[in-house]
């Protein structure tokens, strides 16, 4: 019968046992009491070797190598010198508690490793107190009477990649290829605790929140020959079940994978738990205040709506108290704004005629305008790449959800039309999804910012008209004026794109001079030899030409598009993440981006870098607006 345990276990109890450290020439005291001490060697057996060196031999009558004696109940002066300055490991009664037949093991695999002999002859002894894993112990001890005094050996095979209970986990799967989604939900969602940032712990799960066919399996994995779970039941509580050592989470590659599959999930879950106990723990009195609010209440809810079977019922059951309480703050909340409301209809009936109408016009404006239509948080959440929303009755821009990704950006070195600026070509990541205008902001939406906002009301149209088409004549202070606006309309952060983010819109996945090729094509674009009826004669209305892959319309020609970088003479030190370029550079001129009507094709390309000084305004320069997501 083999009596080898999992080399993964006994490499890490190995990594964890406390140091002891001995000086040259110093004489070594042992002594200490019985129950300290576990690991003894005798008969005189070099014991720990360091790199060749000997530090420590044992007498005949027997001594234990580190601070404390178990045979001894005094002081205890052996002959045990050590040559150099080194150290060697002690162990503690805590490993043997936990994995009682590692420590045999132990002292086995110090003397191989550190060059001593390999016959290694082990006695143990004990006086734990009794305890859950006391007759553990005892009894492992009595199974192993017949080895205590031969000789330990492990094979080099023991010792291979893997371990024991990979085996066991890849064996077990291999016969029950239907039992994955099971296994899944048992060893990921029910069975692991997973922190931002750290390895995944060992979660204790209660038989409760196992269904009668999980439970089945999970004692089917306790059992031999798989032993991949241990279940227990304490006295007077809950059968609970947890994985043997958490080893099998480093070295099991599926479950590792199922893991990361689920860790945004897995993380959060183990928060809510946290936050559920401390709301168990906190008194009556002050309950209700330790539930989940805010920001946090919307995220639980939309988990809720969407994981609730993967949640334990006392988890669905802290949320659903969670929503029934802020429910009532909100419905206390409405009560208020509607006396306060028709406190201020009365307020401002009587004394309309000292009110700043032009106030409460803009006011008037933004609550029956935009209020209504601003996205929730759960609905923001919900949104996918290639999703439109607007978030006003009229006169605000349409919006399109991009996807996170990465591209290159730039342009390579045989690109025609390529100019020094566009180099060197390097990875951008955009980590998060965000929101851009569908079109290039129009005279339409910037008049209502100057009806109802602070927008320049004399903004010239240069006679190509007003309405669709594009706005024009507006400098990059003007640019982010109009963002401000809306931002303060909507309470939501719309802003100028980076220029990273607007090459990767422009691109939409592609790699060629124009997102729909090399060559610019006949009627694709408004610029000089497009081959459109606008061409070097004013712009085209906005959605004038077929939209890019990523469903944005005039990404090349129509007019210039301000951008918030900095100007840059090239991409030596640009950001790798997409953030916009501000430090450095000359911050007077800002980058230009998409070419327009009256230029040229090379000027449209995707990689193209223009410039412009912030105070700058002309009749082929505009912009487009870009919206941060809630994460």
């Amino acid at each position: 019968m083999s009596l080898i345990p999992d080399p993964d276990l006994i490499e890490e109890c190995l990594a964890t046992l406390p140091v002891t450290e001995f000086q040259a020439g110093e004489a070594v005291l042992l002594a200490g009491s019985r129950s300290e001490q576990l690991l003894f060697l005798k008969k005189g057996t070099v014991a720990i070797v360091k790199d060749g060196i000997e530090i420590a031999r044992v007498t005949q009558s027997g001594a234990v190598l580190g601070e404390l004696s178990v045979l001894l109940n005094q002081p205890h002066s052996a002959d045990v010198r050590a040559v150099e300055a080194s150290q060697f490991h002690v162990a503690s009664p805590y490993i043997l508690a936990r994995e009682p037949l590692v420590l045999f093991f132990v002292a086995e695999i110090l003397a191989r490793r550190l060059n001593a002999t390999n016959r290694v002859l082990v006695e143990l002894r004990t006086q734990l107190k009794a305890g859950q894993r006391g007759a553990v112990v005892e009894k492992t001890i009595e199974k192993m009477e017949g080895l205590l005094s031969g000789v330990l050996r492990l094979s080099a095979e023991s010792f291979g990649r893997g371990g024991a209970l990979v085996n066991r986990a890849e064996t077990f799967l291999a016969a029950h290829p239907n039992a994955e989604h099971q296994l899944r939900r048992i060893f990921a969602l029910k069975l692991a605790d997973v922190r931002e940032g750290e390895e995944p712990t060992r979660r204790r799960a209660p038989r409760s929140e196992f269904t009668d066919e999980e439970w089945r399996l999970v004692k089917k994995l306790a059992d031999n020959p798989n032993r991949l779970l241990v279940t227990e039941t304490p006295k007077g509580g809950e059968t609970y079940v947890e994985v043997p050592h958490e080893m099998i989470f480093r070295r099991w590659r599926k479950l590792r994978d199922w893991i990361d599959v689920e860790r945004e999930f897995l993380a959060w879950k183990t928060g809510l738990e946290a936050a559920r106990r401390g709301w168990n723990d906190t008194r009556d009195s002050t309950k209700s205040d330790a539930l989940l609010m805010g920001v946090s209440l919307t995220q639980a809810q939309s988990w809720r709506a969407n994981r609730g079977d993967d949640l334990p019922a006392i988890d669905r059951e802290f949320i659903d108290q969670s929503t029934k309480r802020d429910n009532k703050v909100k419905a206390r909340a409405r009560h208020m704004r509607a006396l306060v409301y028709v406190m201020l209809l009365s307020v401002i009936a009587g004394t309309v005629g000292w009110i700043n109408q032009s106030y409460l016009r803009k006011r008037w404006y933004r609550y029956t305008q935009f209020r209504p239509y601003v996205l929730s948080a759960d609905a923001e959440r919900a949104l996918k790449p290639g999703d439109t929303f607007r978030e006003c009755a009229e006169g605000c821009p349409e919006m399109v959800v991009v996807p996170a990704g990465d591209f290159m950006m730039g342009s390579p070195a045989n690109e025609e039309g390529r100019t020094d600026s566009e180099s060197p070509q390097h990875k951008v990541t955009i980590a998060r999804p965000f929101a851009v205008s569908k079109f290039e902001v129009t005279f339409d939406e910037w008049d209502a910012c100057a009806a109802y906002g602070d927008c320049d009301p004399q903004i010239p149209d240069n006679g190509f008209g007003r309405g669709r088409k594009p706005v024009i004549n507006v400098s990059w202070y003007e640019a982010q004026r109009y963002a401000a606006w809306l931002s303060k309309m909507t309470g939501k952060s719309y802003r100028l794109l980076s220029e990273a983010e607007w090459e990767y819109a422009a691109r939409a996945g592609t790699k060629t001079s124009y997102s729909w090729g090399d060559e610019i094509g006949k009627g694709k674009a408004n610029c000089l030899g497009c081959g459109s009826e606008w061409d070097g004669k004013q712009t085209a209305p906005v959605g004038s030409f077929a939209a890019n892959a990523f469903g944005l319309h005039d990404m090349h020609g129509n007019v210039w598009e301000w951008v918030e970088d900095c100007y840059h003479a090239n991409y030596d030190g640009a950001s790798t993440q997409g953030a916009a370029w501000t430090a450095g550079g000359d911050c007077s001129s800002r980058n230009l981006r998409g070419g327009g009507w009256n230029d040229s094709p090379v000027n449209l390309r995707s990689a193209k870098r223009g410039r412009g000084k912030t105070f700058i305004q002309f009749n082929s320069l505009g912009f487009r607006v870009a919206r941060t997501l809630t994460p």
